[in-house]
């Protein structure tokens, strides 16, 4: 499930939203911001937590906002798809599905679908690249790299060589906190797939204990700073005198 929520202006910013209580209107970001990729959330621990009484969570049924599906207060945000479009190759699917639809079956959900970034990366005598990748790093290996995995922006995945990543990640023996992971794929997803795997591939040959980016890179700075430093030492001395020679000492 996705870290980030987001709310349409069309919905929040209308006289039917800010008719209501502004303790009502706090119910509805809080229940929108812990629902589930198809807008399912369980509404008795939200108000619980923030301190709304249920009469806040019947004026939000009540305005057509949420929809309550059983006893136990699991609630549908009505204008899901409208606040929050769900990528189907990213989108984990509702526990709560079963009930939504049996309750809403007209209702519109996102299909799941194999995420792009891993389909077809390529065969080598009939196995695919990413079935290749997961046996050379081992079964026992997968869990954990996964786990790694979750620490990733959701935005930046589709920028992200997963191949070269879990070989990476493998090699270092997961040694990596959340933090760690983050600066990784902001450095890494800066480049293309290929650099990216050259990236890695010269790190690991030559048992770099971090990834180091491309020389031309580090290079190409160096040059800048030596010639703006140039350029600061020509237009100082390029600059004539305006003083009085009078004073000035003479040596011969």
């Amino acid at each position: 499930m996705a870290e980030r929520r987001m709310f349409a202006k069309t919905i929040i910013n209308s006289a039917r939203f800010l008719k209501m209580p502004s303790e009502t209107q706090a119910l509805y970001f809080h229940l929108a911001l812990n629902a589930d990729d198809d807008g399912v959330v369980e509404a008795f621990s939200i108000c619980r937590s923030i301190g709304a009484s249920e009469d806040n969570l019947k004026i939000l049924v009540a305005k057509n906002f949420v929809n309550v599906l059983n006893d136990d207060l699991v609630t549908h945000i009505m204008d899901w798809n409208t606040h929050n479009k769900i990528r189907a190759d990213r989108k984990v699917d509702s526990i709560y599905k079963d009930l939504l639809l049996q309750l809403n079956p007209s209702i519109e959900l996102v299909e799941k679908k194999q995420r792009a970034d891993r389909k077809n990366l390529g065969t080598d005598n009939g196995r695919t690249m990413d079935s290749i990748g997961k046996d050379s790093i081992g079964k026992d290996s997968i869990g954990k790299i996964e786990t790694l995995r979750n620490y990733i922006d959701d935005a930046l995945l589709p920028d992200l060589n997963l191949q070269a990543f879990d070989e990476w990640i493998e090699y270092k023996k997961y040694d990596y906190k959340k933090i760690g992971i983050t600066k990784i794929v902001n450095m890494l997803t800066k480049y293309s797939y290929q650099e990216q795997q050259k990236i890695i591939d010269r790190s690991i040959m030559n048992n770099y204990t971090g990834l180091v980016e491309p020389k031309t890179n580090r290079n190409t700075a160096k040059t800048n700073n030596r010639n703006n430093f140039n350029d600061l030492v020509d237009n100082y001395f390029s600059k004539p005198y305006d003083g009085d020679m009078e004073d000035c000492e003479v040596i011969e």
